[in-house]
């Protein structure tokens, strides 16, 4: 049960960190919206930035996604 508090514990100061986690790993986003930061020279890196979906992300190019 311990296991289970501390992930969710990370995956939340993950998310609420996420433009300065995001902006260490990837640099400086090519365009930002109040919904979400875009990565990359197309955007196709996207980065949730409010609401329930914080730091959830989608890399269009690959087709993948996640929190």
């Amino acid at each position: 049960m311990r296991d289970n508090w501390e992930t969710a514990a990370v995956a939340a100061a993950l998310a609420d960190r996420c433009e300065q986690v995001s902006a260490a790993l990837l640099g400086r986003p090519s365009s930002a919206s109040g919904r979400e930061l875009r990565f990359g020279k197309r955007g196709s890196f996207a980065l949730r930035r409010d609401g329930a979906k914080r730091g959830c992300w989608n890399d269009h190019e690959r087709g993948e996604g996640g929190g």
